[in-house]
């Protein structure tokens, strides 16, 4: 049996690595609507792969997991007066009733995000070439996750009038981020704290933050996935201080050189 290595993008033999087994992962629904069409494609074609496997004799161990908690969930259970595992568990009901109407097998193993990681969760940083550079890059948080603050050209007309409004603007948003969307990261101290119990990621997040010496914000307008992925990448083991300014542009360019 052949199938198609999207790692390596080739046509490979099937080979296992234990005899005759098999485990499959398979990303499950988060569940905090209606399931769709995607939804439908996405797990027929996996009922059928685990079901040639196991008509080829294979033992199977099929996995997909259900993510229970989610801003989604959060904000739809906000906006109706619920909890997130009143929605969560809606909403899975109504994807594993679709799931039997379309004939769908049900997986060996179905786990539930927040009765099995509970707690035991982390943030992953990024790799560095020694112990020092690894801990240095833990104070830096680079890609999306800003602080979102707003500045001004002081050269603009009423460029004052245009910065009292910047900063009521800056923050109105850090006080719904931290209320709203219970996410810690803002650019001012607002004195504030979320309504609900922080997930347990955004607690972790929220006890490292006083360590933090730096972020970085700049990839949200980038479209190129390679360059986005580089400019993450190399950017934190800048200012973690792995290498030089002049090794982060050499580093870039042989990123970009990749693009082509």
């Amino acid at each position: 049996m052949k199938l198609y290595n999207t790692y390596t993008n080739t046509v490979e033999e099937f080979n296992t690595i234990e005899e005759n087994k098999v485990t499959m992962y398979v990303c499950g629904p988060t569940v905090y609507d209606y399931p769709h069409l995607g939804h439908a494609r996405c797990y027929i074609t996996w009922d059928m792969v685990y079901r040639y496997l196991k008509y080829k004799g294979y033992d199977v161990k099929y996995c997909r997991n259900i993510t229970d908690v989610d801003d989604k969930i959060l904000k739809k259970a906000k906006a109706e007066n619920s909890t997130a595992e009143v929605i969560s568990r809606r909403y899975y009901e109504i994807f594993a009733e679709s799931m039997k109407s379309l004939n769908v097998l049900k997986p060996d193993v179905e786990p539930f995000a927040t009765k099995t990681l509970g707690e035991d969760v982390d943030w992953m940083f990024y790799p560095a070439e020694d112990e020092a550079a690894y801990e240095a890059g833990k104070t830096v948080l680079a890609g999306g996750g800003s602080t979102s603050g707003y500045s001004v050209n002081p050269d603009s007309a009423n460029a004052e009038l245009a910065a009292e409004v910047a900063a009521f603007i800056s923050e109105k948003y850090c006080e719904a981020k931290v209320l709203y969307r219970h996410n810690p990261l803002v650019s001012l101290d607002t004195g504030m704290q979320s309504e609900d119990e922080l997930p347990a990621m955004m607690q972790k997040l929220s006890d490292t933050i006083p360590s933090l010496t730096g972020t970085t914000k700049f990839t949200w307008g980038l479209t190129n996935a390679i360059f986005n992925e580089g400019l993450c990448t190399e950017t934190q083991g800048l200012i973690s201080g792995q290498f030089s300014a002049e090794e982060f542009l050499m580093n870039m360019e042989d990123v970009q050189s990749n693009m082509n």
